[in-house]
């Protein structure tokens, strides 16, 4: 697919501006679907193959995908799809369980047409905002009817790269007990953007009487009925879980530590709404959302995300301002992309708890540092104290590459280039291409970019298999 996009100059003719150039498939390996599906009756055997297919019994994988969320199941079900033996495994019991797990209040804030799984969409009745557990049961659909090879509830006990062969061996602990060894060509890491949790390290906290912990370990507000709340945190998830906590009766303070770029759900709906709406090819929305350079977006997000500050969020962000939370317009004032794509994070799609915020129905806090936890709850630098029984760390998550750490070990970690981020081009770092190790993958991002990007890492893993692509080629 190419994507071309023309300026007109002052004597009417048209100059090219920028051009995008996207590899859809493997000429001789196209993906197994629609007229090229599997078309012979399994009349009573599907079921022993399928078993056998799980079990790789009489051989092993030549893909071993690690983590079973939205990533590692999109990139196995591509890998399926062009022909490459593939496996995931995931240290959790159901596959969907990485959505389970976390906070009961938890929405995805980005419309279902953005959050599209490719080979199967969600039906006609799908809500706009999907709920995370309703997200987990689909999650756990698609690996079943896809046919996807799982195996849950299972670990990496270690692993070892061997150059001259280049293959990995990994012995895998199945369901806490059974060891499985394994000879892989390809490692691929989707274990997501959430690594281990990061909390700050603040003096005193021996003292503290209550109960202090991450977001990872908070499910709901339930629990903690006539308590005394502060989230630490004024991003995505520091919202949702002091709105679970107002939506419970519950007093709840946020803590804002610095400017928070704020967006609208609406906004962001309309912003997406060019391409991601009901009725337009995905396909095509996904190809124009990639087609311009990151340079140019900049320059136009420069010139959108203050028109929608002032216009469609002008209320908001002037309630907001009122009552004392500080925003911002984001890197380089370019919004929502810079900020995910080179942080990870520091925005909130607002859903509806900034005007909570702005009501005073979640009080704020913010404009001193925290110095020490006391007895009964935090003590800022400003000499002020905020009493509390519960003290919840929405902080986010510390360096990306820890499961692979942990996995590989130092020296190939060693040799392992940037992960996420972006590189002088503007382009992704490290993921979905050449990481800097042979052999070694990562897979991450929202479920937009695991969308558009999971055939492309897939191909390139089938195009070195098939000796169509070689390290020279791929190490850029």
């Amino acid at each position: 697919t190419g994507v071309v996009y023309l300026v007109p100059l002052p004597d009417s003719k048209w100059k090219a501006y920028s051009l995008l150039t996207c590899l859809d498939s493997l000429t001789e390996f196209p993906e197994k679907v629609g007229p090229l599906r599997h078309n012979k009756a399994d009349h009573g055997t599907w079921e022993e193959n399928r078993r056998q297919e799980v079990e790789f019994s009489t051989n092993d994988p030549t893909v071993l995908v690690i983590g079973a969320g939205h990533s590692g199941l999109e990139i196995a079900a591509r890998l399926k799809y062009i022909g490459v033996p593939t496996l995931i495994i995931d240290k959790k019991p159901r596959v969907g369980d990485n959505w389970r797990d976390r906070y009961n209040a938890l929405c995805l804030h980005d419309p279902v047409y953005y959050n599209q799984t490719p080979y199967m969409n969600y039906p006609p009745t799908w809500p706009v905002f999907t709920p995370a557990r309703k997200l987990a049961d689909w999650l756990e659909g698609y690996a079943k009817f896809l046919e996807l090879n799982v195996w849950n509830a299972s670990t990496i006990k270690k692993s070892s790269w061997d150059d001259a062969t280049k293959t990995w061996t990994v012995e895998v602990i199945r369901e806490g007990n059974v060891t499985r060894t394994l000879t892989v060509k390809h490692l691929v890491f989707a274990t997501g953007m959430d690594s281990r949790p990061k909390v700050p390290d603040i003096p005193g906290k021996a003292n503290f009487k209550g109960s202090a912990m991450h977001s990872t370990q908070f499910t709901s507000a339930a629990h903690y009925i006539g308590k005394k709340v502060v989230v630490v945190g004024a991003c995505n998830s520091g919202h949702d879980i002091a709105q679970d906590f107002f939506d419970h009766g519950i007093d709840v303070t946020m803590y804002q530590r610095s400017s928070t770029f704020v967006v609208t759900a609406k906004a962001v709906a309309v912003m997406l709404s060019g391409t991601y709406r009901e009725g337009f090819p995905l396909d095509l929305a996904d190809i124009y959302n990639t087609s311009l350079p990151t340079a140019v977006l900049r320059r136009l997000y420069q010139r959108i995300v203050p028109a929608i500050a002032d216009t469609i969020d002008k209320e908001t962000l002037d309630g907001l301002a009122k009552v004392g939370f500080k925003t911002n317009l984001g890197l380089y004032g370019t919004g929502l992309l810079p900020l995910f794509f080179e942080r990870g994070g520091g925005y909130y799609i607002d859903t509806g708890t900034s005007q909570h915020i702005i009501n005073g129905d979640i009080k704020l806090k913010n404009g001193s540092a925290i110095e020490c936890f006391t007895e009964n709850g935090l003590k800022f630098a400003d000499g002020t104290e905020l009493h509390a029984d519960i003290v919840i760390f929405a902080t986010g998550s510390g360096d990306l590459l820890n499961p692979m750490r942990g996995i590989c070990g130092d020296e190939v970690a060693s040799k392992v280039n940037e992960v996420w981020g972006v590189d002088k081009e503007g382009q992704l770092q490290g993921v979905w291409r050449h990481c800097g190790h042979d052999g070694l993958w990562f897979g991450m991002g929202n479920m937009a970019i695991t969308r558009f990007h999971s055939i492309h890492l897939a191909m390139q893993i089938k195009a070195i298999e098939e000796g169509i692509l070689n390290k020279a080629d791929i190490a850029i």
